[in-house]
């Protein structure tokens, strides 16, 4: 998003490339995640009818404050937010989790952010989080840097996985990010 908004001065260039994707693989799950400053730039309805027209059902939207308007905005337009658990496991984060039944993007390792105790690995936090009454799907997210990262997180019960931070980090080096998109590929066949 970054760098269509670099290169085209906005976001629109970036928007008709995920549509021209959709028209090729209208069967795709599409979801989204976007910062704050994003959704603002786009406009909440302009970002809601693109959801629409693609077929998007849920959108992470990051940010705080003002932000929480356009997610009810979302969510009045069928549209799901996602709740974000970090890797710390924040009491607070998994009540309004189950409170909300939104489905979880559940993180892995940030800098300077220490685990829960005895909740190191996917399977861990999973776990914890399904007997703490969390029934919504559960997606992995950053830390997912190649298949077999894929794969343990796939074992421990995610319901799925979002992989844009591994991807976004080869942006200048198309050739190996190619090479992970096949491995993600494989991986998530198997």
């Amino acid at each position: 998003m970054a760098y269509a908004y670099a290169k085209y001065g906005d976001y629109a260039y970036f928007l008709e490339a995920l549509t021209s994707f959709r028209s090729r693989h209208p069967d795709f799950e599409m979801q989204m995640v976007s910062y704050e400053d994003v959704v603002m730039t786009i406009g909440t309805t302009a970002y809601i009818d693109f959801c629409r027209k693609n077929a998007v059902k849920t959108c992470r939207i990051s940010g705080d404050g003002v932000i929480e308007l356009a997610r009810k905005d979302f969510n009045r337009a069928g549209i799901d937010t996602l709740t974000f658990i970090d890797y710390d496991m924040k009491q607070k984060d998994i009540d309004l989790a189950r409170q909300t039944g939104r489905r979880v993007m559940l993180r892995n390792v940030r800098e300077g952010m220490e685990p829960r105790e005895g909740m190191r690995s996917w399977k861990e936090r999973i776990s914890y989080l399904r007997a703490n009454g969390i029934q919504a799907p559960i997606y992995a997210t950053a830390g997912i840097t190649c298949g077999a990262d894929l794969i343990e997180a796939k074992e421990a019960g995610a319901n799925g996985a979002f992989v844009g931070n591994c991807l976004m980090k080869l942006w200048e080096d198309e050739p190996q990010m190619e090479r992970l998109l096949l491995d993600l590929e494989a991986a998530a066949n198997s």
